[in-house]
């Protein structure tokens, strides 16, 4: 064998090892990446926005809340249980995710805490199964009497139950705003990329026996 030949044997390997490699660690990647979420579905608030705290419906149901305004939404007719509340406030700002509160009967039931009196912009849940019937609203408002001015900014004025957190302005904004039914992908099938890796595979062998075979003849 010249040494021609022997050159175009080690480069076709080389090139082909690498080719390989790549082609693997590709095919791993998407076989082990994790599944995205199918889909989610936008639900706003059933009443008309902006709900002002000041005058709103009263009630004494304030959750383990002992600052501030409590807003108590609930959402119903809904079966699922990975419904999160996102919203917007005008002093408080961007609220959300929340989660659903402890509650023995069917609804959902939400409770957010601004340091006063505030106004509601913005309100709506995101649900991930069929949400044909749900129906988010404001229940009613829970004023403590106590205010949270003596608390630095920093430290939570109280630790809410489950599934029960204070809006603090300034927070950012809630984490989807998609439009109702939105896709936001599916999952990832590794069988056309390890298909393709190996088609690829066959492709780079047969064009480095075609190239040895070549530099043979010409020598």
């Amino acid at each position: 064998m010249s040494t021609r030949t022997a050159q175009a044997g080690i480069f076709s390997r080389r090139m082909l090892a690498i080719a390989a490699i790549a082609a693997i660690a590709l095919s791993l990647a998407l076989a082990t990446r994790a599944p995205v979420r199918a889909a989610d579905t936008k639900v706003t608030i059933h009443q008309t926005l902006p709900i002002s705290s000041d005058g709103f419906k009263e009630d004494a149901d304030c959750g383990d809340f002992t600052t501030g305004v409590v807003w108590h939404f609930i959402l119903n007719q809904y079966d699922g249980d990975d419904a999160q509340l996102f919203g917007e406030f005008a002093d408080a700002g961007a609220f959300g995710p929340i989660d659903p509160a402890d509650s023995p009967s069917e609804a959902i039931h939400f409770y957010v805490n601004t340091p006063d009196d505030d106004e509601l912009t913005d309100a709506y849940v995101m649900l991930g199964g069929d949400a044909s019937d749900a129906q988010l609203q404001l229940s009613h408002v829970c004023h403590t009497g106590e205010t949270e001015e003596s608390v630095p900014a920093s430290v939570p004025a109280s630790v809410p139950a489950s599934g029960e957190q204070s809006v603090q302005a300034g927070t950012g904004t809630p984490a989807q705003s998609t439009a109702d039914s939105a896709l936001f992908g599916i999952g990832v099938n590794p069988l056309p990329t390890i298909a393709f890796s190996l088609i690829l595979l066959a492709s780079l062998g047969t064009l480095a026996y075609a190239n040895v075979r070549t530099v043979r003849n010409r020598s």
